[in-house]
């Protein structure tokens, strides 16, 4: 290879990917639908519980390309917010002993805020994606970096639909395991989560009309 072609070869390669990324389509933004759930499974002294949550609000931007079905390229950004008392165990008394470990009063919020998301094709589904994420986990004056991976799944109405599962400890995202009564809730959990995006404008009109 002679000077020249050295010198070449490099800028034509930094213009391929300056050309590509100047072509990048613009990011969308898409919501949580109301038939998002949430929910925590786990162990007690008296027997499993789970507790779950339909009060969902997120809000996403990612790259989707322009085919007719979304492809996910990417997540440039993710908040996910989830109100203390919309979460419910048919328990009247667990509920009022989580809202009370979880500082309910002071701290109304969970909050999710995610910080890294790899997307990749999921093996053996053409269709879907596998995200593996990173992201900060607020719950009551605690912040934690939670690491999880998703499954991310384009719908024929332009929507996605996101779903996974993670096992914590409660004493990680430093909350301490609820006790009532004879009843103590062990640390370890699983958060469950399925949630459908919908592009933003879609997802007003959709809101607007329920």
């Amino acid at each position: 290879m002679n000077t020249s072609t050295r010198l070449v070869a490099p800028l034509l390669a930094g213009l391929i990917v300056l050309t590509g990324w100047i072509h990048r389509d613009a990011p969308a933004t898409y919501t949580f639908q109301p038939d998002s759930v949430l929910w925590f499974t786990g162990t007690s002294t008296l027997h499993d519980w789970a507790c779950k949550t339909t009060t969902v609000e997120g809000r996403m931007t990612l790259q989707t390309g322009d085919e007719a079905v979304p492809v996910l390229e990417d997540i440039d950004a993710l908040t996910v917010t989830i109100p203390v008392e919309s979460i419910k165990c048919g328990n009247g008394i667990m509920e009022n002993r989580l809202y009370e470990t979880l500082q309910a009063e002071t701290h109304p919020t969970i909050t999710y805020v995610l910080t890294v998301a790899e997307v990749t094709p999921a093996e053996g589904d053409a269709t879907a994606y596998t995200l593996a994420t990173e992201g900060r986990l607020t719950v009551a004056d605690s912040t934690t970096t939670v690491a999880m991976t998703v499954t991310g799944k384009p719908m024929a109405d332009g929507r996605f639909r996101f779903t996974g599962k993670t096992p914590l400890r409660m004493t990680e995202v430093g909350v301490e395991p609820p006790a009532f009564m004879n009843l103590k809730t062990g640390d370890e959990m699983t958060v469950h989560f399925n949630v459908v995006a919908a592009p933003e404008a879609a997802g007003a009109a959709s809101n607007g009309g329920s």
